[in-house]
């Protein structure tokens, strides 16, 4: 920890003897993001979220684009994020797509027809551009309701 320190980061210096070079790290990487946050806890200290291994946005998809690949991890993401212990992640917002809709839906157990994917999808750009952030799932669960009937 600390800016500048001129440290290696352990866990990337790990990630990539054991996925470039095929050399074991006596490090379990599946376990680093929750040693992370605890640190980052204890000394009450915040890391960029697009920080490699332990960013918070990380394996998290909004774009219409990306989300159209979901299905194929490894067209998105420059390591599975089962190897470092993350979950892959939809979020919905302005920069969604029908994707991002029938991935979302899928998710929560809902059902959108095809037909009132582009509905949803436009109430789901116009409210995360009126609020200025992401749709929650409560939110887009509304969306849907209120689409539906």
């Amino acid at each position: 920890m600390g800016e500048r320190a001129g440290n290696a980061d352990i866990a990337e210096v790990a990630l990539a003897l054991e996925c470039l070079y095929n050399v074991p790290a006596a490090l379990d990487l599946t376990r680093i993001r929750q040693v992370s946050k605890a640190v980052r806890e204890a000394g009450k200290y915040e890391l960029e979220p697009w920080r490699p291994l332990v960013g918070e946005n990380l394996f998290v998809r909004e774009s219409g684009a990306v989300a159209s690949q979901f299905h194929m991890p490894e067209a998105i993401e420059p390591y599975s994020a089962e190897l470092v212990g993350a979950q892959r992640q939809i979020v919905l917002g302005k920069k969604s797509g029908l994707d991002s809709i029938a991935l979302k839906a899928q998710e929560l157990g809902l059902e959108v027809p095809e037909a009132k994917r582009a509905t949803v999808l436009n109430a789901v750009k116009v409210k995360g551009a009126a609020a200025g952030r992401l749709v929650t799932d409560s939110e887009f669960r509304q969306i849907v309701m209120e689409t539906l009937g």
